[in-house]
C-alpha cells in the first residue's frame, strides 16, 4: 500500500497544491547526462610477430629472422633464440626453413663461405707487431725485403 501510495504522490508531484504527500516526496529532474560505464574501449599495442626473413634470403648477423610466442620453431646452425622465443642470425649467410618429421621446425642460417676463419697474428718474441703483419699477409720480410718462401 506504501509503495501504492509513493507512486500516486510522484504522479501528482507534478502538481504540488494537489497533493497531499508533496511536502514529503521530490521528484527531481536529471540536469546532466549520464555518462554510462563502458566495459570495452582498450586495445593493447600490436606485437608484430611473424616471419621478417623468409627461405633464401641474405642475413647479416643480428638480423631478426621470425617473431613468435612460444617454440613453434626452433633454432638451428647459425640461429638463437631470444627470451621471448625470437629467431635471429648469429652469422651472416643465407635463411633455410627445415621441417623434420617429428614435427620440429627448424631455422638455419647457411654461413658464407670464409665467415668465421679469423686470421691471428701473433708476432714472435723481439718481433713487432707490423713487421709480423707485413710478413705474413704480404708474404715479405723487412730485414732483407726478400721474398717468404713459407
Amino acid at each position: 500500500f506504501f509503495i501504492w501510495m509513493l507512486r500516486a504522490a510522484v504522479r501528482v508531484s507534478a502538481f504540488p497544491q494537489s497533493s497531499f504527500l508533496a511536502p514529503m516526496v521530490q521528484c527531481r529532474f536529471a540536469s546532466k547526462k549520464a555518462q554510462g560505464s563502458s566495459k570495452n574501449g582498450r586495445d593493447s599495442n600490436p606485437k608484430f610477430r611473424g616471419v621478417k626473413k623468409n627461405h633464401l634470403q641474405r642475413v647479416k648477423a643480428g638480423n631478426i629472422i621470425l617473431r613468435q610466442v612460444g617454440n613453434r620453431f626452433h633454432p638451428g646452425e647459425n640461429v638463437g633464440c631470444g627470451k621471448d622465443f625470437t629467431i635471429y642470425a648469429t652469422a651472416p649467410g643465407t635463411v633455410r626453413f627445415e621441417s623434420r618429421r617429428n614435427k620440429r621446425n627448424l631455422i638455419h642460417v647457411v654461413a658464407d663461405p670464409g665467415h668465421g676463419a679469423v686470421r691471428r697474428f701473433y708476432p714472435k718474441f723481439g718481433d713487432s707487431k707490423q713487421a709480423t703483419i707485413i710478413k705474413e699477409c704480404l708474404g715479405m720480410d723487412l730485414d732483407g725485403m726478400k721474398q717468404n718462401t713459407n
